[in-house]
């Protein structure tokens, strides 16, 4: 009987110790869940993905926008939810934003997926661009290779018209490497400048531009070779099986 009631004493004992030491790990971890999606991170790691050639925001940016510091080890309470739309109301760049706390780390991990520009517009003094959404959004110079359009563009052209064409050139990329600049004539002409020549296409943005554009090669192909590349300055391919070239200087 003593002998039993001196295993029931240890196995106490240990208890009492392990109860101890998770509690005293709980108060002294830097690094504690408070409720809902309430953390207190000591580390943050921001991952960002995008398809420009440079992109437009940076982790420093990131954090700045959330004066947050990526050695920051103040205890601070950050909630997750708040915290993504806030970074896509601050940047007109960040498409979407993912928060959460590492499970084994418990470091604060920040997913940003940036907008894809198809376009690059230039009008009166705004410089922008128009992503695959339609959402047009600040110019940051040198941050993307994507075709350049200028002349007359309104928002209505742009979300429409040129957001069909940006399509149409992302998919087919032979035409948007062929085509050097785009000028928006007006809501029924567009004019496309080949990267090499003195001439121009001229399409309409209301007609299939299969149809359209298929007409190039016929035109390289069947009149450039008899008439030399400086006798027409604009090439119409929007009539229908037809190609109608004017003459330079008319």
């Amino acid at each position: 009987m003593k002998q039993r009631l001196k295993h029931i004493v240890i196995i106490l004992g240990v208890l009492l110790m392990c109860a101890a030491f998770v509690a005293s790990y709980w108060v002294a971890s830097p690094q504690k869940y408070e409720e809902g999606n309430k953390i207190i991170p000591s580390r943050t790691s921001v991952e960002i993905s995008h398809e420009a050639e440079r992109a437009f925001v940076t982790p420093t940016d990131v954090l700045s926008l959330l004066n947050l510091s990526i050695k920051d080890t103040v205890l601070r309470s950050v909630d997750t939810r708040k915290l993504e739309q806030e970074l896509i109301e601050k940047s007109p760049y960040i498409k979407s934003a993912t928060a959460y706390v590492a499970p084994q780390s418990h470091s604060l991990q920040i997913e940003l997926e940036e907008r894809q520009p198809l376009m690059a517009l230039y009008y009166g003094e705004k410089a922008s661009y128009i992503d695959t959404e339609g959402i047009i959004f600040p110019n940051r110079k040198g941050a993307a290779y994507v075709p350049v359009v200028t002349g007359s563009i309104s928002e209505k052209i742009a979300q429409t018209y040129l957001l069909d064409l940006a399509h149409y050139l992302e998919k087919h990329r032979k035409w948007r490497n062929f085509f050097g600049s785009i000028h928006v004539v007006s809501e029924k002409e567009i004019y496309l400048y080949p990267r090499v020549g003195e001439f121009v296409f001229s399409i309409s943005p209301k007609i299939d531009f299969d149809e359209q554009l298929g007409k190039v090669d016929i035109f390289y192909e069947k009149i450039l070779p008899r008439t030399g590349v400086n006798k027409y300055s604009v090439v119409n391919l929007s009539y229908r099986n037809q190609i109608v070239c004017t003459k330079r200087g008319e």
